[in-house]
């Protein structure tokens, strides 16, 4: 009977420790458990937060210089004072040249040419108007001490006229005495012909130029020598085709430079053109940018003398013209 006491009071000692243990561990885990919820971020009790970057915007400026629009060319039309303007697509030659002149067929070749670049049709009949040219030379002698007798004395004598719808509508007449001049650096002979430009800017040049303006006197320039300042000022329609032909092609900034000499203020309204052959875009070789300093110079020299002002570069240029177009 004690030995049964005994047993199950061991037997409750040992279920007492191992309930004690049991919850001595279970009540560690719990509060592991606890201490890592405590600690642990939740997105209601921290907030996340985010940093939005906009990338920097860049403003390009355009210079307006580079947008100019081609103001076109005007059409190709005999200046007539009585009746006006006329749009022509035809006209015939009739050329005579006498002794010591060049032969007419070749001066009809170049006037021919001059006009084909017109957009003009040379036709043997059947045309809208007949320009018609006669021209006689001779020389004349001088002693000179070094060379002795030398015929540089050159005589013209000749005449241009325009005819349309059989009434004459334009003359130009040369009348050259050719006297010898004092001193020479050649000894032509009796025989030997006078030279075109002797005669070229009386009889092809200014007629051409006054039938059609710069655009004659500009297609004439590639076949004979002009006199710009002796050609007049341009008008409105001149300035329009040059300012076409320069947008297209720098190089015709040289008649620029020519006319801001003859008339500054007429060519105003082309200031912008100017100003844009001060910045090249596309040079890209030796050679594009030798034809650019060239160009370029042309342009400025003729900028200053239209406008009477000097600035470094283009923007100061373009604001001048803002100011005072």
């Amino acid at each position: 009977m004690r030995r049964s006491v005994l047993a199950v009071v061991f037997f409750l000692v040992v279920s007492a420790c191992s309930t004690g243990d049991s919850t001595a561990q279970g009540g560690g885990t719990t509060a592991a458990a606890e201490t890592s919820a405590s600690i642990a971020p939740t997105e209601s009790s921290t907030p996340s937060s985010t940093t939005s970057t906009t990338p920097p915007t860049t403003t390009t400026t355009v210079p307006p210089w580079t947008t100019l629009p081609d103001p076109g060319m005007p059409p190709v039309a005999l200046r007539l004072s009585e009746t006006g303007d006329v749009l022509i697509e035809t006209m015939c030659l009739d050329v005579t040249t006498g002794q010591l002149i060049i032969p007419s067929d070749q001066v009809a070749s170049k006037i021919t040419e001059v006009l084909s670049a017109l957009g003009i049709n040379v036709v043997d009949e059947g045309c809208q108007a007949t320009m018609k040219l006669s021209l006689n030379g001779s020389r004349r002698s001088a002693t000179y001490y070094t060379v002795g007798v030398c015929w540089t004395g050159e005589a013209v004598a000749g005449e241009t006229s325009l005819v349309v719808d059989r009434e004459v509508r334009g003359t130009w007449t040369v009348d050259w005495p050719g006297d010898p001049p004092s001193g020479t650096q050649s000894c032509p002979a009796e025989t030997d012909l006078i030279p075109t430009k002797s005669w070229s800017h009386w009889l092809v040049v200014t007629p051409l130029a006054e039938m059609f303006g710069y655009l004659g006197a500009s297609a004439a320039r590639g076949h004979f020598d002009v006199e710009w300042d002796q050609l007049g000022g341009p008008t409105p329609e001149d300035i329009q085709a040059l300012t076409s032909e320069m947008s297209r092609d720098p190089n015709k900034v040289y008649f620029a430079r020519v006319w801001s000499r003859i008339d500054p203020t007429a060519l105003l309204p082309m200031v912008p053109y100017l100003i844009a052959l001060l910045e090249c875009r596309s040079c890209q070789t030796s050679s594009d940018w030798r034809d650019f300093r060239s160009n370029e110079r042309q342009a400025r020299a003729a900028l200053e003398e239209i406008t009477g002002e000097s600035f470094a570069g283009p923007w100061s240029w373009w604001y001048w013209w803002e100011q005072n177009q």
